[in-house]
């Protein structure tokens, strides 16, 4: 049997303390990788972006350009990869004159490292539905609110647009 776990926790230092099994953690300590907090390497986050850009993309979603990338590039993510993929998601669901506001609340990598957990994210919809209806609501306004253009331009059915057009 393999095991492969994960922490952020310094278990070396909880076994000298007696908060881990001594016992254990030489029974799972085989190999181990340190993998380095994104804003040790800030030099990768542009290309980090566009690689998960780019798995995400779908038909008619727009291309991330250089300056997006580095824009991402100069900011710290205190939950790492995940939390750079999330902001990713969230950009996808919005119009391209919001992706600066999707930055709001974040530290620059250079920033105060105590501050960066209690970073808030303001000025977006907190929710995917929300945040979907926002789009919606865009991308209709950009089609004359004409339904099946709309549906069309972004790649879902009539119904999908009329469930999350503004008022429904």
């Amino acid at each position: 049997m393999r095991v492969i776990a994960a922490t952020n926790r310094d278990i070396r230092r909880m076994v000298r303390e007696g908060r881990f099994r001594e016992d254990l953690f030489y029974r799972l300590n085989t190999v181990a990788l340190r993998m380095p907090a994104l804003r040790e390497h800030a030099e990768d986050i542009s290309e980090i972006a566009r690689e998960l850009w780019g798995r995400g993309r779908r038909e008619g979603w727009r291309t991330l350009n250089r300056a997006q990338a580095e824009a991402l590039a100069g900011y710290c993510y205190p939950g790492n990869v995940r939390e750079l993929a999330n902001l990713l998601e969230r950009a996808y669901a919005l119009d391209e004159r919001d992706f600066g506001r999707l930055l709001e609340g974040y530290r620059t990598v250079t920033g105060d490292a105590d501050a960066l957990a209690g970073a808030t994210r303001t000025g977006l919809p907190d929710n995917l539905e929300d945040m979907t209806r926002l789009h919606v609501s865009r991308v209709l306004e950009k089609h004359g609110g004409n339904v099946t253009r709309a549906a069309a331009a972004l790649g879902v059915s009539r119904n999908t647009v009329i469930k999350y057009r503004p008022g429904s």
